[in-house]
């Protein structure tokens, strides 16, 4: 077993799941089925997954951290999904990654292949209600710099690419640079520049095949994750991959866990809207409605 992958034991002890979690989550769950075969596009993904593959990959964002995300803003976990794997809902979800195992095989390679995501700008920009400034964790950074005695607004990538943007475009001041509007600050790819009526989208200005354009983010007819879930299903079968989530005990631990923070979330969601409403609800609303009811 991985040596990322606590034991069921360390678990327990440390209280990162309690010993009742863990064993209804082994009960209930003695194998993980595969995801339903009609979720078509990865905006079928259950948050919980999400919450354990980022946990699992990323291991400074731990649950407890997603935890305050999602309650801070119920649609943050996937977009931080989608800046750290370049997908959106709308990404095809191919069907061999309907098993858990080949997903998150097929999800760690993408990670790795679209270049490095820098989670430390993410956790610099998480404060501690687990609200997000994206501005500051976009892929996407903006600077003035000196270029051959003048100065010029550069964008850099995440990845490190740099591109110059012209002066007719973004003023190379601080005041200019304060003007910019980005809209989808979260996606490489759809990510816009707004100025005066004027619209960018950022990954345009990047060479083919590079950066925010790299192949898998493309994803051209859904060409490039096909290829990786072929190769990964390859391994598995031949055992070069190990089957590890839909095995290991502490996974099954985890996965009720995550599905506990998610579920608790939403109901604290629920219940703050329900007061809402009723709030301002006139009086004689609820008067009126209890009369209907008794009659």
């Amino acid at each position: 077993m991985p040596d990322h992958i606590l034991s069921v034991q360390s678990m327990v002890k440390t209280g990162a799941v309690q010993s009742s979690d863990m064993k209804a989550s082994v009960a209930d769950s003695a194998e993980i089925r595969p995801f339903d075969k009609t979720y078509m596009n990865f905006g079928r993904l259950p948050k919980y997954w999400i919450v354990m593959f980022l946990a699992r990959k990323f291991p400074r964002l731990t649950i407890d951290i997603l935890r305050k995300v999602d309650a801070f803003a119920k649609g943050e976990v996937r977009n931080i999904f989608d800046a750290f794997t370049g997908l959106t809902d709308n990404t095809k979800w191919p069907a061999q990654a309907k098993d858990h195992d080949v997903l998150w095989y097929l999800l760690s390679r993408v990670v790795d292949a679209i270049g490095p995501r820098d989670i430390e700008r993410l956790m610099n920009a998480i404060d501690i209600s687990g609200r997000i400034r994206w501005k500051d964790a976009s892929p996407y950074r903006f600077s003035i710099n000196d270029q051959l005695d003048e100065k010029v607004v550069v964008m850099t990538h995440i990845t490190g690419l740099e591109v110059t943007l012209n002066a007719g475009m973004v003023l190379p001041t601080p005041e200019g640079l304060k003007q910019m509007v980005i809209e989808d600050a979260v996606h490489d790819r759809g990510a816009k520049l707004k100025l005066d009526g004027f619209e960018l989208r950022l990954h345009t200005k990047f060479p083919e095949d590079e950066g925010p354009n790299h192949p898998v983010l493309v994803n051209e007819k859904g060409l490039a994750l096909k290829a990786m879930v072929a190769e990964v299903c390859e391994q598995i079968k031949a055992g070069a991959l190990p089957r590890v989530w839909t095995t290991a005990a502490d996974i099954l631990a985890k996965s009720q866990q995550a599905k506990q923070v998610i579920a608790d979330n939403d109901s604290t969601r629920k219940k703050e809207e329900v007061a809402k409403r009723v709030a301002v609800r006139p009086s004689g609303a609820a008067v009126k409605k209890m009369r209907i009811v008794v009659g």
